[in-house]
Formats: C-alpha cells, sequence, structure tokens
C-alpha cells in the first residue's frame, strides 16, 4: 500500500494531467457534433474490425451448422421458383403487381452481437460504401432481425428486434389483425405480441409476420409462433408472447433491406394533404 501511495505522489503531476487529458476528450465530444461524429465512426470502426477477426476465428467451427441453414433457405428458394411460371401463366397482373421488385437486399455478415442487454445491437460488415444507410431493415434467413441506426463507411450498427427501442409493426396471419411486437428485455428467445384484440381467436402456433405498413420489412417476414396466450376478465387485448423465428444466439448472416421507392413514399406521408377548415 506504502508503494502504491509512493508512485502516486511520485508522478502525481503526469497523472493529473492524463486525467485533465481525458476529461478535455470527452467534453470535446460529448458538446461537439461533429467531434462525436468523428470519434463514434472512428472507434465504431477500431471495435469492428477486432470483433470481425475473432467472429472469423470462431466462425470457422460453426460452419457445418451454417451449411445447413443455408441449405435450408436455398432450398426453399427452389420452391418458390418453381412456383413461378404457374403464377405468372395464371395470374399475370397480380404477379406485376407484387411489391417484390422494388425491394433490394445486401447480404452482410454479423461481426458482432448482444443478446443479454436491454437495447441489444449487431455489427454488421457493410457500411454507406456498400449502400447502407440509416434505417434500412434488417432480415436473416429465418425471419426479422432489426433496423440500422448508425454506418460508417465499411461496417453499420443495428438496433436487433431485442432492443426496447424497437417497435415492429404486425399482423396476426390467420385473422389478418394488426399488432405490435416489442421486446420487454428479458427472455432474448420471445417478445411480445400487443393489441391482439380480445374478440378473435387465438392459438398456439399461430403465426406472427410483419404487417408491411413501413418500409422496413417486406410484407409478411416471419416474427415468430404465438406460444403464450392469456387474457384477463375485464381486458381488451390479449397478452401474448411468441417465440422469435431467428435465433439471436447463432446469428451470422443477414440481410439489409432497401425499400427502393421509400423516400418518394415517406416525401408522401409527411406532406400535408389534407386540410380541414
Amino acid at each position: 500500500m506504502r508503494r502504491l501511495l509512493q508512485f502516486l505522489y511520485q508522478y502525481r503531476s503526469f497523472l493529473l494531467f492524463l486525467l485533465l487529458e481525458i476529461l478535455s476528450f470527452w467534453l470535446i465530444v460529448q458538446n461537439n457534433n461533429y467531434q462525436g461524429a468523428k470519434y463514434f465512426n472512428s472507434a465504431n470502426a477500431l471495435s469492428a474490425t477486432i470483433s470481425e477477426a475473432s467472429k472469423a476465428t470462431f466462425g470457422f467451427f460453426d460452419l457445418p451448422d451454417q451449411n445447413r441453414l443455408l441449405a435450408k433457405e436455398n432450398a426453399r428458394l427452389k420452391k418458390m421458383l418453381l412456383a413461378l411460371p404457374d403464377t405468372i401463366s395464371q395470374k399475370p397482373d397480380t404477379l406485376l403487381s407484387k411489391d417484390s421488385s422494388v425491394w433490394k437486399f445486401i447480404a452482410s455478415k454479423v461481426i458482432n452481437n448482444s443478446v443479454f442487454l436491454h437495447n441489444n445491437h449487431i455489427t454488421v460488415n457493410k457500411g454507406s460504401k456498400d449502400g447502407v444507410y440509416k434505417g434500412m431493415g434488417v432480415i436473416g434467413s429465418a425471419g426479422a432481425v432489426g433496423q440500422v441506426v448508425a454506418v460508417s463507411d465499411h461496417f453499420a450498427s443495428v438496433a436487433s428486434i431485442l432492443n426496447g427501442s424497437i417497435l415492429v409493426s404486425s399482423l396476426h396471419k390467420s385473422s389478418g389483425s394488426l399488432c405490435t411486437t416489442s421486446w420487454e428485455g428479458k427472455d432474448p428467445l420471445h417478445v411480445n405480441i400487443e393489441y391482439l384484440p380480445r374478440h378473435l381467436s387465438l392459438y398456439q402456433g399461430d403465426t406472427i409476420v410483419t404487417s408491411g405498413y413501413n418500409t422496413l420489412f417486406p410484407p409478411n417476414t416471419m416474427i415468430g409462433i404465438l406460444d403464450q396466450i392469456s387474457i384477463a376478465e375485464d381486458a381488451t387485448f390479449y397478452e401474448a408472447k411468441a417465440k422469435l423465428a431467428t435465433d439471436f444466439y447463432r446469428l451470422s448472416y443477414v440481410y439489409l433491406v432497401d425499400f427502393k421507392l421509400k423516400e418518394q413514399k415517406d416525401s408522401l406521408e409527411n406532406t400535408q394533404v389534407f386540410r380541414y377548415e
């Protein structure tokens, strides 16, 4: 203990100088938008680079499982492709009116991921130079993942569905009733499904998908399966939970979703179209 005190006393001037330097740097970053953004981008890039190297090492040992998931996804896509000729020949007008042509998908690898915090984030290895921008939706092979909240040149930070600030416009598929998906910050395998009215008949195993009412996710993107349902005697809405389709513990590859008509849609909805006298 005496040696420690002697060391602190001997180098007190240097330690005080170092403390003041750190304090000054923190004040500059906190109170200046430009310097703060520069610091975030640099720190995010360094952290992402380290995480990418670490992820590459451990990812090698997970290749068999990843290949299995990719094979399953390829099988699903092949099934969809085989169904296209019949769809085209029977309902050409319906096919032309679908939204698939206005959705672009950017494949990326997850290089950092958290699941145990209240506000969880994912880092992916694609950034602004790859066409990624803040506000894009993110999906995986099994379903919805989250939303891009920050972007640097080569990396992006994603607020996952396991984030208390993310609300997803959703749909109870069998009834077509709108609802909202949210996370309460406890169980990484389940999310809350809110605003399902009591007149609906709900069953365990019912599917919850995205509504398509926003530009984050294509309509009918899988969210999860209802497995906990209850309602109080005087309640207006069910208390329901869904088991997530996406396994965030093993998330390795995702698709960043670019809705090509996003600016046009947002501009229209932000314009005051009707005036009431």
